[in-house]
């Protein structure tokens, strides 16, 4: 029976092993480029085949796939599986467990990308070199300045470009200048050329150009600039002065007049605004409406940098009193604005129906002779207690400026009023209704 052994060996030969008898084996060490022997067939002693236990010397190391193989003492191996995301790979004159990104520096052309000390420029931004690996420093872009290498290090600076002069014109482009045809030199500025009245012609625009021209008819009109100019009886164009100081050269339909400047523009960008209870937004350098609120019972407010129309927080006119003797009056807008009684001269209070129709509104304490009016003694001004209305809280007939049990509950009301028995100090508001 003839058996067949296959060995792959790492310099990329191939042993082949045959064997036509029991008694002997011959084997032949073929080139695997060319596919022919290299050697004189070998007699091996004739006997099966068996595994052979692989030895090796102490600390030596080897990879079987993902296992890393460590020689014990003992002249074998002992096999560890390598990690999760590991491989087994030869890291110099030894072989361990790595990862990819190890596995790819260490075989890659250069094991580092820069030398320490080095820096360089990329995309406006400064790199140094850390740990053999470009690292990014700053962003010079950021700073308003540029990244420079040019030296022996890189650096965020300032730009040293001089900037492009502004220029006036485009090259080639022209103009009048009165009777003179200017044309714009590379460097954008307006040259003086060809006096159109030399030749008794004037000059005019054409398709964009300054050409010169016949005279003019009398009575017609061109602007110059913002300057309006007429034709005279000589055919002759001279400047003509407009009727209102301020006011400029139009051409409109082909005629030109004068007429007022453009005004200033009141805004720039697309930004909206609240004005006269209508969300505006800027277009063109003006505020143009875009939503009318009122036409919606709605007022125009603004919340976090938005102007929307939303629905008031009151009515227009309201009032009420609050802590504090403070009046609120509702403006246009639908917001409350306060008004501090007290702060007024002379102090006032706020009364719930102390203005006209019944409406909220601070009022005067009334004084006779050097004290306030205080017909029941309780410490509580008879304008407080609703004297010009005759108000009777627990209506028991007697006014309230007359009973010093107002709201009939038991309790005086000296002693609810709170203010010390001081007749200038406004009773205490406890429940914030407005009536003590």
């Amino acid at each position: 029976m003839k058996r067949s052994l296959f060995i792959i060996l790492t310099c990329g030969l191939i042993l082949s092993a045959c064997s036509d008898d029991s008694s002997r084996t011959i084997a032949v060490v073929y080139d695997t480029q060319t596919d022919t022997p290299i050697d004189t067939p070998i007699d091996i002693p004739a006997g099966p085949l068996v595994d052979q236990e692989e030895v090796c010397q102490a600390n030596e190391t080897a990879c079987d796939g993902f296992v890393l193989k460590i020689c014990g003492s003992d002249g074998k191996f002992i096999e560890t599986p390598c990690g999760v995301n590991e491989l087994c790979a030869k890291d110099g004159e030894s072989h361990r467990c790595m990862s990819q990104a190890e596995y790819d520096r260490i075989n890659s052309q250069t094991d580092k990308d820069c030398e320490a000390g080095q820096s360089k420029c990329e995309a406006g931004k400064r790199f140094v070199c850390d740990n053999e690996q470009w690292s990014e420093a700053e962003d010079c872009m950021i700073k308003g300045m540029i990244c420079d290498d040019s030296g022996s290090e890189a650096i965020c600076n300032f730009s040293t470009v001089i900037p492009e002069p502004v220029k006036e014109c485009a090259s080639g482009e022209t103009r009048c200048n009165g009777n003179v045809i200017q044309t714009c030199s590379d460097e954008g500025k307006f040259v003086d050329g060809d006096s159109c009245g030399d030749n008794k012609q004037m000059c005019l625009m054409e398709n964009g150009k300054a050409v010169c021209a016949d005279n003019c008819d009398a009575g017609s009109t061109r602007c110059s600039g913002d300057i309006l100019e007429t034709c005279n009886g000589n055919g002759e164009f001279e400047a003509t002065a407009c009727d209102n100081p301020g006011q400029v050269c139009k051409t409109v339909n082909g005629n030109a007049s004068c007429s007022d400047p453009d005004p200033e523009p009141e805004c720039s960008g697309n930004g909206y605004r609240c004005q006269n209870n209508n969300v505006e937004q800027c277009v063109n350098g003006f505020y143009a409406v875009t939503t009318r609120c009122a036409d919606h019972d709605m007022v125009c407010a603004e919340s976090e940098g938005q102007f929307t129309c939303e629905t008031p927080k009151c009515a227009d006119g309201e009032t009420m009193c609050g802590v504090g003797n403070t009046l609120f009056t509702c403006d246009s807008s639908g917001n409350w604005q306060e008004t501090k009684c007290l702060l007024q001269e002379p102090k006032m209070i706020c009364l719930p129906n102390g203005g006209a129709n019944g409406s909220a509104a601070c009022v005067e304490i009334e004084v006779s002779g050097s004290e306030t009016l205080d017909s029941d003694g309780d410490t509580i001004p008879d304008t407080v207690e609703g004297r010009e209305s005759n108000r009777d809280t627990d209506g028991d007939g007697k006014p309230d400026y007359q009973d010093t049990d107002s709201d009939d509950d038991g309790i005086p009301d000296s002693i609810e009023a709170g203010n010390g028995g001081n007749l200038n100090i406004p009773p205490v508001d406890s429940d914030y209704d407005g009536m003590p």
